[in-house]
């Protein structure tokens, strides 16, 4: 039996790596064909190979801290496809959920990196745009304690089905929502029902509320969940339940590689240590501790630790 099933983005992340790209004022860029134009070359030293996405990167978080689970996901029945259900199995996550489309490739990110640097990210959302509830027998799911729901790429109807399967079935609900949900206002925050953990970025906050100051973001959003939670980035991380307000600061990380799948560490941490230890500071500090690992590494799942500490 699934402790917790992850539902979300699986995909390959193809790195190529090199260090002479230059690094710009991402404010001042409007669209990428402004430094990356057609009929250019640009010759990179390095290639690597990763698996990705905001579902399996929380999966195999899961899986390290000690978790029985299993991930809800869809890709193509080809080679990358192939790889992800590889990497899963070796990080001890069930894989009977996921749904092989013969029709859509899986989908896969290119990742151009300078270490230790802003990077570009190319996607394409291929074959886990088109989960579906049908997709999967329901029944599977009901034995899981905690659904962890990462971006959906969107697909609102999809989170109504799977809020209102939580309900009918006490099944608590972590939402890590992307910005495909989150741009959709209104339409997004209706649907909300039955969560015990809602993270999402400061930028994330303030477009889904309309609000700016920290006090009033978490009054709107303490409706939607029983605990809130908002990454600061280099500044650390806040977080509030019905009668308590938390905030844990960070210290600067020396070498770091990539940044990629850090917000899937954090949160998937987070959650874990909730589930462990219901404190909310001691979770702050274990996803904070997570998060810092995988960034000192390259790829979303070589740096996640691999117990939870009995003291942050």
């Amino acid at each position: 039996m699934n402790e917790i099933i992850t539902i979300g983005g699986a995909s390959q992340d193809i790195y190529l790596l090199a260090d002479n790209l230059s690094h710009h004022d991402r404010k001042k860029i409007i669209q990428a064909h402004d430094h990356l134009e057609f009929g250019e070359k640009v010759e990179f030293q390095n290639s690597l190979f990763e698996v990705g996405g905001g579902g399996t990167n929380a999966a195999c978080t899961f899986a390290k801290l000690g978790f029985k689970v299993g991930f809800w996901g869809r890709v193509g029945k080809d080679a990358a496809g192939a790889q992800v259900i590889k990497t899963l199995k070796k990080f001890n996550v069930a894989t009977n959920l996921i749904e092989e489309d013969p029709k859509t490739k899986t989908a896969f990110s290119v990742i151009c990196l300078k270490p230790n640097t802003e990077k570009t990210i190319l996607i394409f959302r291929g074959a886990e745009i088109n989960l579906k509830a049908s997709d999967v027998k329901l029944a599977k799911l009901h034995e899981a304690k905690w659904f962890y729901i990462s971006s959906l790429g969107g697909n609102l109807t999809l989170l109504k089905e799977i809020l209102n399967y939580a309900a009918i079935h006490n099944i608590k609900v972590a939402l890590n929502p992307g910005s495909k949900e989150i741009e959709q206002g209104q339409k997004f925050t209706k649907i909300l029902k039955h969560l015990e953990i809602l993270i999402m970025n400061l930028e994330e906050a303030q477009k889904l509320t309309g609000q700016t100051a920290q006090t009033k973001i978490f009054k709107k959003l303490k409706s939607l969940a029983d605990i809130a939670v908002i990454t600061l980035g280099a500044k650390g991380v806040i977080a509030a339940d019905e009668n308590s307000f938390f905030r844990i600061p960070t210290k600067p990380v020396k070498n770091i590689q990539d940044s990629t799948g850090a917000g899937d560490a954090f949160a998937s941490a987070f959650v874990a240590g909730m589930i462990r230890r219901e404190k909310i500071k001691f979770a702050l500090k274990l996803g904070i501790t997570n998060a810092r690992s995988v960034i000192k590494k390259i790829g979303a799942k070589n740096g996640i630790i691999a117990h939870i500490p009995k003291h942050l």
